[in-house]
């Protein structure tokens, strides 16, 4: 199993060191009171919802297996998705993103995805034991 999350998890990785490129150029963009400020509070506000949300339905579950959180959000067919029409909108969107508000929508998406799903695979076994769920193979 290790050899599917494996490259999964590298894959988000390199996906949290683009969207940080992103995230510069947008920070450099906007004044750090209030645009960036505001721009930052988003971003980790969904990251977090990202990472908590999907946990709470799992909280009711007596077993879990070993891979189950992080192919749950590394092998997410929506947040691809998301990504994907994320890089797609930054990349060909230069029409789209004329406006000021939506500059930042995809270092957020992108951000959100990558770092949400890195944050549950290495509390995931902390997840587990704080939660009393057990671990199956």
């Amino acid at each position: 199993m290790g050899l599917i999350v494996g490259p999964l998890i590298l894959f988000w990785i390199l996906v949290g060191i683009y969207s940080l490129t992103i995230g510069y150029d947008v920070f450099s963009y906007y004044s750090f009171f209030p645009g960036g400020i505001v721009i930052g509070f988003v971003t980790l506000l969904s990251v977090n919802f990202y990472f908590v949300l999907p946990l709470e339905f799992l909280k009711k579950k007596k077993t879990l297996g070993a891979f189950e959180i992080p192919l749950m959000y590394f092998a997410n067919k929506f947040a691809f998705m998301c990504f994907l029409a994320a890089i797609l909108i930054h990349w060909y969107g230069s029409g789209f993103l004329s406006n000021d508000f939506f500059k930042p929508i995809p270092f957020i998406v992108m951000f959100t995805i990558s770092f949400g799903g890195i944050m549950a695979t290495v509390n995931a076994d902390t997840f587990m034991e704080e939660n009393n769920i057990t671990k199956t193979f």
